[in-house]
């Protein structure tokens, strides 16, 4: 009964993933810390991103541009240390109140994205982009945020934008995986965890999968940012003392 709320998240976040390309860690990583602590959450939410990146990674592959992603994959991987000093240097409420931070800026960003027109953005704000999401990987392995912005200026055609966001969140999860590993943050106890749950993610990225030609997606992504920036809010009034 205790893992029945913890297992319901990891649904909704490779739901999300399979049916909008993007989630599989932002709504566990968002929701766990109600159950959770922090680095537990992303510890267990880590291991579960790398098998579903490999997985869509190589199942869309065919629509991925390496040349672009590649670039952006490499400053991903590079700036994930950061974040990972910054999860292992801080507080619980520091943590949380960063947390809820990214939520709030990434719930909005989600919301106006649909209206961001694209335009021809220079490949090199990708490397910026990949950056910025490698840190936050490092930090909470929510890599995505930076990563929705940059796809929806650029452009990216509906194949395109689910398959490089695939492949170059595959390379950062791999890359913050390996840390958590050496920090110890993924152990035996978030193994353990894994295991048990790993039924929830497995069929909640199968339904989104299977419903992506099926269901407008447009709808069903603004409710979860909305849902994520409320979630967010509590956060960072928690981190300030504020709220319980």
């Amino acid at each position: 009964m205790d893992l029945l709320l913890p297992a319901l998240f990891f649904f909704l976040g490779a739901f999300t993933q399979g049916l909008t390309g993007f989630g599989s860690a932002m709504i566990p990583v968002a929701l766990l810390p109600l159950v959770w602590t922090v680095p537990q959450a992303v510890g267990v939410v880590t291991v579960f991103c790398v098998v579903l990146n490999a997985w869509f990674a190589w199942s869309l592959r065919a629509d991925a541009d390496r040349r672009e992603v590649g670039g952006m994959a490499l400053a991903g991987a590079v700036t994930t240390p950061l974040g990972l000093l910054f999860l292992r240097s801080y507080p619980s409420s520091t943590l949380l109140g960063a947390l809820g931070a990214v939520l709030v800026a990434s719930s909005i960003l989600g919301l106006v994205r649909p209206r961001l027109e694209p335009r021809a953005l220079h490949r090199g704000w990708g490397l910026l982009a990949g950056g910025a999401a490698g840190a936050l990987s490092g930090a909470f392995n929510t890599a995505g945020p930076p990563m929705l912005v940059y796809a929806s200026m650029r452009g990216w055609g509906p194949a395109a934008f689910r398959a490089n966001l695939q492949t170059f969140f595959l390379v950062t999860s791999c890359a913050a995986c390996a840390g958590f590993i050496q920090a110890g943050i993924v152990n035996a106890d978030t193994l353990r965890l894994n295991l048990i749950l790993a039924p929830a993610f497995a069929l909640g990225g199968l339904a989104g999968h299977w419903l992506h030609a099926r269901l407008a997606a447009q709808t069903f992504q603004r409710l979860v940012q909305s849902a994520l920036l409320l979630v967010g809010l509590r956060y960072v009034a928690q981190g300030l003392g504020l709220g319980t």
